[in-house]
């Protein structure tokens, strides 16, 4: 049996349409003729039906994308504009779920807990 899809539909066209005029040879096939031929029709059926879903994904996938595109570049012209009109650092962003600028000059805080106090020198007593 071969092994593609392709290749097996051929085969089984091939025996349904080269079987079709000898059936009164082999009557005894005969239902089975009919049922191989009407899967054949119906496995063409859903091949064309898939090729046409498959186009339908592929063209809302590329529609999709278009869209993506389109909103980051609008996504961004609005922030942009936003911390132009409110300030890079205002309040008023954090509202609107976005991420205020840093504070130049001013590295990100790590962690709040204080550092360990330095060891103090022992004092050495001093000569008299």
């Amino acid at each position: 049996m071969p092994d593609t899809l392709g290749e097996r539909l051929k085969a089984w066209r091939l025996l349904a349409e080269g079987l079709k005029p000898r059936l009164g040879e082999v009557e005894f096939l005969a239902a089975d003729h009919t049922e191989l031929a009407a899967l054949v029709q119906q496995i063409d059926a859903l091949l064309t039906q898939s090729d046409v879903h498959e186009g339908r994904l592929r063209e809302t996938v590329r529609q999709r994308a278009i869209a993506e595109e389109r909103i980051s570049e609008l996504y961004g012209r609005m922030v942009f504009r936003l911390k132009g009109t409110y300030g890079k650092r205002a309040n008023v962003l954090h509202e609107l779920g976005l991420k205020p600028d840093a504070v130049p000059g001013r590295p990100p805080k790590k962690d709040e807990t204080q550092p360990p106090a330095p060891a103090s020198a022992k004092e050495e007593p001093t000569a008299g």
